[in-house]
C-alpha cells in the first residue's frame, strides 16, 4: 500500500496515510486499475522554422 501512496503523496503524507488505514483492520482497501485499450496523444511543439 505504501508504494502506491508514494506516488501520489510525498513521503511524509504517504506514511501518515498507510498508518492511519492500517490502525482500522475492520476497513476494507480496494484497488481499481485501468489500462487504457488506446493512448491519445498531442505534440504542441512548434515547428522547426528554419
Amino acid at each position: 500500500m505504501l508504494a502506491i501512496a508514494r506516488r501520489y503523496l510525498p513521503e511524509e503524507a504517504a506514511q501518515g496515510f498507510v498508518e492511519a488505514e492500517l490502525e482500522h483492520p475492520g476497513t476494507e482497501l480496494v484497488l481499481f486499475t485501468i489500462q487504457p485499450d488506446r493512448w491519445l496523444t498531442a505534440d504542441f511543439a512548434e515547428e522547426d522554422k528554419r
